[in-house]
């Protein structure tokens, strides 16, 4: 399994999950990072899985992508399964000197084409030699049509929903009650939550933006914000700005993010643009939490009946969304936990379902190839 980078994010935990899982239906497994590894990848070693780093420092460094040539040469894999599109090209360089594997692409995000300079020629890159693979998997639905709209061969894309650990992520009532009363929050308190790395993509701002709209139908409301990035210092002098500061709370990075979401009443995930699969939505909803989102990526496929999905970048339908979500509540309707909500995460999106469908490709590569 190829990634770039291991340090915190979606991509991250859905390599974790699903190289501990494969790992535990009998198959061996590594995991090679293209830059210098991060947190996760200590969490994935200390759980037996062979983590290793070809120490990437720049674009230009030849001598990482000779030692990954090295690498995959002497691990003899049956499968090279890349995650997103630097990885998907660096993978099929890797695939020139190992032709015995089969190579897997993955694709995990829409609107790639508004990211930065390199991203988009990377991209368009891919776009050209797509056909190489010997299969490709989407996360979702939209991921899917975005490729496939963008000139990827459809016959060749398979679609995969990320897993969320049903397990791990489920109804508490006494997570529920520790975590209000961290926060000061009241059975009245409207709790929103966004947990969600701060950049510029993730919407944090529009959020913000809605508040005073918000806690002008509704006097109690509490806003939690999980997560760090190069955002913060400029979205906490925005809430200030806004006159919002009695109401934000910044948690930061924390590894107690399932009891987090029992504490909500609303999970919001503000984003603008490139979602793939959003887990945020899906780990929220195993925890009993309606959802508000933005259309955008496959959030509207995760989130289903047990919320509501507004329009991107704008402070107003947040604000409509999340007030649609607390009338509901007040009304016995999305009370905590949202009924059939675990249900429908564990049928559809658990991280067994997610096992079970990528082993189906993988094992298929490995037989048409042999």
């Amino acid at each position: 399994m190829l990634i770039g980078r291991f340090d915190v994010g979606g991509i991250q935990r859905q390599v974790m999950a699903t190289a501990a899982g494969l790992r535990d239906r009998g198959h061996d497994v590594a995991v090679l990072t293209i830059y210098p590894t991060g947190r996760f990848a200590e969490e994935l070693r200390a759980a037996g899985i062979d983590v290793r780093s070809l120490e990437r420092r720049s674009r230009r460094d030849i001598a990482s992508l000779l030692r990954g040539i090295r690498t995959v040469r002497g691990l003899r894999p049956d499968v090279v399964y890349c995650y997103h599109v630097m990885p998907n090209l660096v993978g099929l360089v890797y695939h020139l000197f190992w032709r015995r594997a089969a190579l897997v692409w993955g694709l995990r995000a829409t609107d790639i084409d508004k990211h930065g300079l390199v991203k988009r020629l990377q991209f368009r890159a891919s776009r050209y030699v797509a056909r190489f693979p010997d299969a490709i998997i989407a996360n979702s639905d939209a991921v899917r049509d975005f490729h496939v709209g963008a000139g990827y061969p459809a016959d060749a894309v398979t679609v995969v929903p990320n897993g969320i650990d049903t397990d791990r992520f489920v109804p508490d009532g006494q997570q529920r009650e520790r975590v209000r009363a961290e926060l000061g929050a009241g059975d009245a308190t409207l709790v929103i939550g966004v947990v969600a790395q701060l950049r510029g993509k993730k919407g944090h701002e529009h959020l913000l933006r809605a508040l005073p709209e918000v806690r002008a139908e509704h006097d109690d409301v509490a806003v939690v914000v999980v997560g760090d990035g190069p955002e913060r210092e400029r979205l906490e002098a925005l809430t200030v700005e806004l006159g919002q500061g009695d109401a934000v709370t910044w948690l930061g990075y924390r590894s107690d993010v399932p009891a987090i979401y029992n504490g909500l009443d609303v999970l919001c995930l503000p984003s603008s643009f490139g979602e793939g699969f959003p887990n945020v939505i899906g780990e929220a909803l195993a925890s009993g939490v309606p959802v508000v989102a933005t259309d955008v990526g496959g959030a509207k496929q995760v989130v289903g009946p047990h919320g509501t999905v507004v329009e991107a970048a704008s402070p107003a339908a947040l604000a409509r969304g999340i007030r649609w979500v607390a009338r509901r509540r007040d009304a016995g309707q999305l009370g905590w936990p949202v009924p059939g909500a675990w249900k429908r995460v564990d049928e559809e999106f658990s991280t067994r379902a997610l096992l079970s469908r990528t082993e189906r490709v993988l094992r298929a590569c490995v037989a048409a190839r042999r």
